[in-house]
């Protein structure tokens, strides 16, 4: 949806739904018609547009129980793969179900907006370690 608007410096996705399929199928569950018909942000990275200036950057705990760090590093995946800068954080939500990253997103946009550089924003922000893609 931060394609849709020209007004955003930063996009900070904290704990997001970002690969709707991939998140069921990380939970073991079947793609019936109501998941296949969802809106899924995955399927739109392929339109996606270089905007100058525009920052993405999304903060996952690995152990999310929700939406599975694997379909977050998805996202990111098919983001760069398409040449676009995005930032992937790996946070402690301290929830039971390690998803609650909502007041750590609104730190780290707050951070972003004073423009500090993705080198600092993991310095300040990454509490844990992210795990090594294909091992999750």
């Amino acid at each position: 949806m931060t394609q849709m608007r020209e007004d955003m410096a930063c996009a900070v996705m904290a704990s997001g739904i970002l690969s709707v399929k991939s998140r069921e199928r990380d939970l073991g569950k079947t793609l019936g018609p109501k998941v296949l018909g969802s809106y899924d942000p995955i399927d739109f990275v392929a339109a996606m547009q270089h905007q100058s200036g525009r920052r993405m950057i999304v903060i996952s705990d690995p152990d999310d129980r929700v939406a599975s760090f694997r379909s977050q590093r998805e996202f990111v995946q098919r983001i760069k793969a398409k040449g676009l800068p995005i930032l992937h954080v790996a946070m402690a939500a301290g929830d039971e179900k390690f998803h609650g990253l909502a007041s750590q997103g609104l730190q780290v946009a707050v951070d972003c907006a004073r423009d500090l550089d993705d080198g600092a924003l993991i310095a300040k922000h990454q509490t844990k370690t992210p795990p090594v893609a294909g091992r999750q």
